[in-house]
């Protein structure tokens, strides 16, 4: 039995926008989810980055394994594969480099030339909702922002609405976003997400913002900085970081009374941490502590999904475990099942 969490995100942008007055935007996500799933069909699995490795921070190279429209409605599950270093912990096999979509092969171990070691992202769209959630399985990553960088450049780079030309050295360049002959309208490509936040706990620290008396911040220690103050605070000296500190969790907490602005600075950089879902804010009220953790859309599951070799989940596993979360999403979102 697996554990599945997922994190509820709201699509703000997804397609072609245009600052003029005359173009409409492109930005139906069914159609353009289809687009990419049409595209890794024609070309092997290895040839699916939709961009360099190095840009927008981003180190990985990233593939798109599978896209798999549900057989009940237009949801989609797109399968990312996060190319890593043999050295990185995070890595759980290889995908040969002669896979295609729908035929991808699998190593666990003796990985073979031009194989691609790395790591499997889930992630849950329903397109006519604009909602896409990360299918976490057993505290995996989160993979939000990995997703946004390739689906931006996929609508950069390779999508149908990419016109090309061919350039004074022979290449092959994108010309201009949009329908062919809109050239003029400048269409350029967007996609952008935010947390679907529920405003019930901003508007009670807002209201309640001369009452709160202190605040509590609860903590992963994953950066450097963090695990140098916890060792400091246990007492252990040395500026060499000790193993056992690291995945440490600490909480602190300090008489404070903040500010709207300050309130929402810390909701902001909860919402943005991707990741770290050990991080959280507390505002005592009173004798109530109001947590940040219950402002944001989480759900969790359990569940038996087929794996294949131990390494990848199948994506018809995931729609049909989801069916009843995706059910429970809709309805809190506002919407009908």
């Amino acid at each position: 039995m697996d554990r599945i969490d997922t994190k509820l995100y709201r699509i703000k942008q997804i397609g072609y926008y245009s600052r003029s007055p005359s173009a409409i935007p492109i930005n139906n996500a069914k159609n353009l989810i289809e687009n990419l799933k049409q595209w890794i069909s024609t070309i092997p699995t290895i040839d699916t980055t939709t961009s360099p490795s190095d840009v927008d921070g981003v180190d990985e190279k990233i593939y798109c394994l599978s896209v798999v429209k549900s057989s009940h409605n237009n949801d989609h599950v797109i399968t990312l594969w996060v190319g890593i270093d043999t050295g990185d912990g995070n890595i759980v096999g290889a995908i040969k480099p002669s896979s295609n979509a729908g035929n991808i092969d699998l190593e666990t171990r003796g990985f073979s030339d031009g194989s691609i070691p790395g790591f499997p992202l889930y992630f849950y769209v329903i397109p006519e909702r604009n909602i896409i959630f990360p299918v976490r399985f057993n505290g995996s990553k989160n993979g939000i922002k990995i997703f946004q960088h390739y689906f931006y450049g996929f609508l950069t780079r390779y999508s149908s609405y990419c016109n090309y030309r061919t350039d004074e050295e022979g290449s092959r360049v994108v010309d201009f976003h949009g329908p062919p002959n809109s050239r003029d309208l400048g269409y350029y490509p967007r996609f952008s997400y935010r947390t679907w936040e529920s405003g019930s706990v901003r508007e009670r620290l807002h209201e309640n913002v001369e009452r709160i008396t202190r605040v509590l911040k609860r903590s992963m220690a994953v950066t450097s900085s963090d695990r140098n103050l916890v060792q400091r605070m246990a007492g252990i000296a040395g500026s060499a970081i000790d193993d056992r500190f690291i995945g440490a969790n600490f909480k602190y907490e300090i008489d404070y009374s903040p500010t709207v602005s300050e309130i929402d600075g810390m909701l902001s950089e909860y919402a943005s941490d991707t990741d770290n879902s050990e991080l959280d804010y507390g505002f005592k009220i009173g004798e109530d502590t109001v947590w940040l953790s219950h402002s944001i859309r989480k759900y969790t599951t359990f569940a038996d999904v087929r794996k294949r070799q131990g390494i990848l989940y199948s994506s018809s596993g995931i729609i049909n475990a989801l069916q009843s979360t995706r059910a429970q999403i809709i309805t809190d979102v506002g919407g009908q099942p």
